[in-house]
């Protein structure tokens, strides 16, 4: 965004060409930390249409398109699946909180997944929406052969746990709080879709590799680390400090779109002094 709640594509494209050349699997577009829930329809289309002009395959394009009604949630992924984006992520809708039962996610979802040809993931983020599926239901919509696998970013280990032993075994868990990486690779998980990798990119990627590698100290050496700056950063100053930290790591953060807040000077500092301490595992910047 520039000062005027303006998109700035150009260094949006300029970030995600320096973070393509990191070996991660993917991209989430319009996401939670992409300001999602500000953004018109049209807009996310404009970045997703930008976004796959620079993220080339085998690397994957996730496109997050969930609206508040089924209808819109369709008429935005079928325009998404046009551009050519790989998989969506479907937020659970929530402004009828009290009326968002299982039986109403589940037939949103499959409705979704019957109408559009590219895979769909969930994305479930209950301290942003309220709803906390039941995990039996998100195995029930699970066994729908185009819902793929769900994004949980509640930061709730034994919610996230139990998900993951009810899954059927070909649905993928991706994990969304920085604090729970290593926990869930370790209880099975596919991996993070973390908002945190804007601007520790390397310590994300380090613990991944560190867990496949099985070298479990330098696991837990960097999940220590991924922790206290996703504690510190993340939770406390939410969109506006993660786009700080961008800053202060070379790429474009900008201002967060009203009525998110931006940083106070005091709070900005903190970021800095937060990441001053942090030493990239290369001895510099990796992009």
């Amino acid at each position: 965004m520039d000062f005027s709640g303006n998109i700035k594509i150009k260094s949006f494209e300029e970030n995600l060409q320096r973070l393509t050349q990191l070996p991660v699997d993917g991209f989430v577009i319009c996401g939670s930390t992409g300001e999602m829930p500000y953004l018109r329809p049209d807009e996310r289309l404009r970045l997703y249409k930008s976004a796959r002009r620079i993220v080339k395959p085998p690397k994957l394009l996730i496109a997050s398109t969930g609206l508040e009604s089924t209808k819109e949630t369709i008429r935005l992924s079928l325009k998404a699946e046009n551009l050519g984006v790989d998989l969506l992520l479907v937020v659970t809708p929530c402004y009828f909180r009290p009326k968002m039962t299982s039986s109403a996610l589940m037939a949103h979802y499959e409705e979704i997944a019957e109408r559009v040809q590219i895979p769909l993931m969930i994305y479930s983020i209950p301290q942003f929406t309220g709803i906390k599926m039941d995990p039996s239901s998100i195995a029930k919509i699970g066994q729908h052969s185009n819902v793929i696998g769900i994004k949980e970013s509640s930061g709730n280990a034994s919610y996230a746990k139990r998900i993951l032993q009810l899954a059927p075994t070909n649905f993928k868990v991706f994990l969304g709080s920085p604090m729970l990486l290593l926990k869930g690779l370790r209880w099975g998980s596919a991996g993070g879709i973390l908002g945190i990798s804007n601007f520790v990119p390397d310590v994300c990627i380090g613990v991944y590799s560190s867990f496949l590698k099985k070298d479990w100290k330098r696991a837990q050496v960097l999940q220590r680390e991924l922790s206290r700056l996703g504690r510190k950063i993340n939770i406390p100053f939410g969109v506006a400090g993660v786009k700080a930290a961008m800053e202060y790591r070379g790429l474009a953060g900008g201002p967060v779109r009203s009525p998110l807040s931006p940083l106070t000077e005091k709070e900005c500092s903190l970021v800095t002094s937060l990441l001053k301490k942090h030493k990239p595992l290369s001895g510099q910047l990796i992009y």
